[in-house]
């Protein structure tokens, strides 16, 4: 399933747009979006029509212009090693989240690997993930409840903790 995915070995990575993992269908077309919106004012008084073209509007105006100078804003200001102040952050670190994730290709693992697992479905794909990724020995340690119950369960970050200290030191020379 992994290695299908993302394309392990000798298979190319199947890379996809972040784009087409957002949309449910292919991209709408113009006569699409303009039957959309009548219909969604078909039944609207004037005013409330012209509150939800007004509203469409500002919509566009903001997806098409104001992220977009934003992003660039962003980008100019870290070119010039300055920092990115706090509202431009969002757009900016999406962008080179989008980046890298459309550039990375994954590779099997040739060492061995440990993983602390949760209980659960979740946690049983993770690991049957890594078994496929992986070409060394791979040793489950597994954990009462989810990935959540560790930030709830003082007890369970211990015990954690304990055991990580415990494998680090099996796999670290002292």
């Amino acid at each position: 399933a992994m290695r299908e995915r993302f394309g392990v070995g000798a298979e190319p990575v199947n890379r996809i747009r972040f784009s087409d993992a957002l949309s449910d269908g292919p991209p709408r077309t113009f006569v699409d979006k303009v039957s959309s919106h009548l219909s969604a004012i078909s039944d609207r008084s004037a005013k409330a029509s012209a509150a939800y073209v007004w509203s469409e509007l500002l919509a566009q105006v903001r997806y098409r212009v104001v992220e977009p100078l934003r992003l660039w804003t962003a980008v100019t200001m870290r070119r010039l090693g300055l920092g990115v102040p706090l509202p431009l952050r969002d757009p900016y670190v999406l962008m080179v989240y989008i980046r890298a994730w459309s550039r990375y290709e994954v590779v099997a693992y040739g060492g061995d690997v440990v993983i602390f697992s949760g209980r659960g479905e979740e946690a049983q794909e993770t690991v049957a993930s890594w078994r496929e990724l992986t070409q060394g020995d791979l040793q489950v340690e597994t954990f009462a409840g989810s990935h959540l119950d560790f930030v709830m369960d003082d007890d369970l970050v211990d015990e954690w903790a304990q055991r990580l200290t415990d494998v680090l030191s099996e796999y670290q020379p002292g």
